[in-house]
């Protein structure tokens, strides 16, 4: 018998994604989204924007149930905050310019989704292959 079940895995994802849509439609008009997926997005939205974004209905059920589950109201944190991108298709983004590092995350203040592409064995680290 597999591990998985279709019917949870398509309730948490089109929940997810419902979650991820009623966010960005909340973000302000200014806010740039460049790009989306099941998990994340990437805009020019500031933390505020996105915090007050996810008050809505569906966000409210799934930090209610963070809180019980896993003792966090948590439902958005930022990965990584860049300065400029480069998106070339769908999980395929590049940093330009990069963000202000973070001290205890070297990668912070870049993002880097090869969508595939793969890069020189030399190349170790996130900077380098960026």
């Amino acid at each position: 018998m597999s591990g998985s079940n279709p019917y949870f895995a398509a309730f948490v994802t089109g929940y997810v994604r419902a979650i991820l849509a009623e966010i960005m439609n909340a973000l302000p008009e200014h806010v740039l989204v460049f790009s989306c997926t099941t998990d994340g997005f990437l805009s020019t939205a500031t933390q505020e924007e996105i915090d007050a974004a996810s008050a809505g209905k569906l966000a409210a059920t799934y930090r209610d149930t963070r809180l019980l589950v896993a003792e966090s109201g948590q439902i958005v944190e930022p990965k990584h905050q860049t300065g400029r991108l480069l998106g070339w298709r769908a999980r395929g983004q590049a940093t330009l310019q990069p963000g202000e590092p973070k001290e205890d995350e070297p990668a912070f203040n870049y993002v880097l989704a090869k969508a595939g592409i793969r890069t020189p064995a030399e190349c170790e680290t996130v900077v380098k292959q960026n």
